[in-house]
């Protein structure tokens, strides 16, 4: 009898049901919060960046934390205490939890080495990444490092010169670490798509955690690690094409994503690397813990199946 296949634990982003509840306005409804448009974007920023994300709630996350390399919290406003106290625990014994958002980072403010100052409601703000500076239209918090190193700014004007405070902070925390990212991106990231934001929020996750799934391709390319019969799959979906656009009703073309990479930590080596459907054998190598698998063309959906 085979089993269902179920995904592997990677990277997690946390649905708070005390969260959701502290700000929900009316019943029987999931949708029309800020503090769910967040988790929205926070599942399409991990997504877009290549890594494979699940979004859990407080009951499927409790007691499986160790199995997850990265937990992010969306910004909730509070959270279940045990919650709380499950996750420092986490990362103190070598996970990583990023707090996305002002509110969330509160929560966690003696734990980040910060001093979190009112929030802010600037008509744009501008992030840092790299040479150019993102802009959002979204609230923020003034922050001041006391116990923490600081990634990226957040300026009040669409130039270096105007006022600055860290866009995200990172502290040791027994043998892991703890970040603050101190703005929401509920209002810019979904309807822009900013491939600076995309590209800061990677380098955030790069620099504070090591994802067992990794892509060197195209933002457009979502992935997905899963187990079934002792096999490791993993989904490619394009999601290229007009489909993001609200302006187009129709459309009858998905370009293909030609020539990019997946990486993934493996344990041991595999007897076999195919892509499917097609039984198709991929370029592949396996070194030092790493195997890199070569795609030559993704058209929708394909299937990188790994036998041991």
């Amino acid at each position: 009898m085979q089993k269902m296949r179920r995904a592997v634990p990677d990277v997690g982003v946390i649905y708070s049901t005390k969260g959701f509840y502290a700000d929900k306005k009316n019943i029987f409804t999931c949708y029309g919060e800020k503090t769910v448009d967040d988790m929205k974007t926070w599942t399409c920023y991990l997504c877009d960046c290549g890594f494979s994300t699940e979004v859990l709630m407080t009951h499927q996350i409790t007691g499986r934390m160790k199995d997850y390399r990265l937990l992010v919290l969306p910004d909730w406003r509070v959270i279940e205490d045990e919650l709380k106290t499950e996750l420092l625990a986490y990362v103190e014994a070598g996970g990583t939890v990023i707090a996305g958002g002002p509110n969330i980072a509160r929560v966690f403010e003696a734990e980040l080495g910060v001093k979190i100052g009112e929030q802010k409601d600037e008509p744009v703000i501008y992030i840092e990444q790299g040479s150019y500076l993102a802009g959002l239209d979204t609230v923020y918090a003034p922050v001041e490092t006391v116990n923490a190193h600081s990634l990226g700014k957040i300026y009040t004007a669409d130039n270096r010169g105007a006022a600055s405070y860290p866009a995200a902070t990172v502290a040791a925390y027994g043998k892991g670490k703890i970040a603050g990212v101190y703005f929401r991106g509920e209002n810019g990231y979904l309807a822009s798509r900013s491939a600076a934001m995309r590209d800061y929020i990677k380098t955030l996750v790069l620099q504070t955690a090591r994802p067992r799934l990794t892509l060197r391709a195209p933002a457009c390319i979502d992935a997905s690690l899963m187990e079934k019969d002792g096999r490791l799959m993993i989904n490619l979906l394009n999601t290229a094409g007009e489909h993001g656009d609200i302006r187009v009703r129709t459309f009858d073309m998905i370009p293909p994503v030609v020539d990019f990479e997946v990486l993934l930590e493996l344990t041991e080596k595999p007897l076999s690397v195919t892509l499917q459907p097609g039984n198709k054998q991929p370029d592949y190598r396996y070194d030092g813990g790493l195997l890199s698998v070569q795609i030559q063309r993704l058209d929708i959906h394909s299937v990188i199946v790994i036998d041991f």
